[in-house]
């Protein structure tokens, strides 16, 4: 809380439970994106790791709500997005983390104020690198393994990137807030990196876990820590199975569709 020339006092949006000593830790963010991709794999390793809850940002002015539920005839209080910190000590591995897992984006135009904030618990804290998830759109089979790609703020890091086989993007963009966060982190002096899980360009509106799963594995190696992915392995082949059950069926409307073109044709066709 702060005062400015009126005296007038000035509440942060952020909220600290407790201040831990962590020791030379990591900031993992993620909010919505493609496929899921982002949240879903700082989500699963959260809930993995057991993080514990570190504090939040106050949603009021970053988000909107034009909609309000009803529940057995009544009005329910309107619910803006969450925006929480969580840490984990990790004994034996070199790095504490610090989550921050965001629900939804924030409105456009506040993305680069809110990134700031964000990053005002990574240097309270003394964070030295930031990671972030996201989902890479491209032509491939569904069931095909996707691929790791990552982006970093410092030649020094794609070092450390090729070093875990992950392919370098000379060229393009990461979208929302994902990418935002590390070209303000790259302001302040916070070294960071992306990593981009592959996915198929048609299947961006469906939850990828397979993708998230390999963000995952690459993620542990880079800073030496053991995730177990069971539940996120039988997630993946889940998911991969309604897909295939979702194309299976396509295949039978068209060719129901063609018998049913064939099936009308006049007395004189010649095939």
């Amino acid at each position: 809380m702060t005062k400015n020339k009126d005296q007038r006092e000035i509440v942060s949006p952020i909220t600290l439970y407790k201040e831990p000593e962590l020791r030379n830790p990591c900031m993992i963010t993620a909010w919505p994106g493609m496929g899921n991709v982002a949240l879903k794999a700082a989500t699963y390793m959260r809930e993995k790791l057991r993080a514990e809850e570190l504090g939040i940002i106050n949603p009021a002015g970053f988000f909107q709500s034009n909609i309000v539920y009803i529940r057995n005839n009544l009005i329910e209080p309107i619910k803006l997005p969450e925006n929480k910190f969580y840490y984990k000590k990790n004994e034996g591995a070199e790095n504490d983390i610090i989550f921050f897992i965001g629900d939804a984006q924030p409105l456009s135009g506040r993305e680069y104020e809110f990134a700031d904030m964000v990053l005002d618990v990574a240097e309270r804290f003394k964070v030295k690198m930031v990671y972030s998830f996201a989902a890479f759109a491209i032509d491939t089979h569904y069931k095909e393994k996707p691929k790791v790609w990552g982006v970093a703020t410092s030649k020094e890091l794609l070092g450390k990137l090729e070093n875990n086989n992950v392919l370098s993007m000379n060229d393009g963009h990461v979208g929302g807030m994902n990418g935002v966060i590390l070209g303000v982190a790259k302001e302040k002096g916070i070294e960071g990196i992306c990593l981009l899980g592959e996915m198929p360009y048609y299947a961006t509106q469906i939850e990828n876990p397979r993708s998230s799963q390999v963000i995952l594995e690459v993620f542990a190696k880079i800073i030496g820590i053991k995730i177990d992915m069971t539940e996120l392995e039988v997630l993946a082949r889940y998911t991969e199975s309604e897909i295939e059950k979702f194309f299976l069926k396509i295949e039978d409307l068209k060719l129901d569709q063609m018998l049913e073109r064939g099936g009308n044709k006049s007395p004189g066709y010649i095939h």
